[in-house]
């Protein structure tokens, strides 16, 4: 549950803060990164879970969300790279790409600390047969 977010944070740092990384520190960054969590942090207490902590399973409804989001960020890495190599250097859109990807690494970050949380604290269910 924790990982995606984990992950899609780490690579967004290592985007953002290469070649300098004060960048990472900037204030809009910071606000526009902790405004996402938040987003995701209700989005993942919104969702449905079930989880069986005797067999390590959980099962979300409606979670495309993360998929989505995952996809984009993605997609957006690739045409950043692109445009970076093309124009032989950093391009004019890499601090809107950057943003973007930021926002979506907090979102991702702020729905699975959540989750993991609620995996942790819900009910136990039997979802896979013994």
């Amino acid at each position: 549950m924790l990982l995606p977010g984990l992950l899609s944070l780490g690579a967004s740092i290592a985007l953002v803060g290469y070649p300098r990384w004060s960048n990472v520190l900037e204030l809009q960054r910071l606000t526009l990164a902790v405004a996402a969590l938040l987003v995701g942090a209700l989005r993942g207490r919104a969702m449905r879970l079930a989880s069986d902590r005797v067999n390590k399973a959980a099962a979300l409804r409606n979670a495309v969300d993360g998929i989505v989001v995952a996809a984009v960020q993605l997609g957006l890495a690739v045409v950043n790279l692109a445009l970076d190599i093309m124009a032989g250097g950093l391009n004019a859109l890499t601090p809107t790409f950057e943003l973007i990807l930021i926002t979506a690494a907090a979102y991702l970050l702020g729905r699975s600390v959540t989750l993991w949380i609620h995996v942790r604290t819900s009910a136990d269910v039997e979802l896979l047969p013994r």
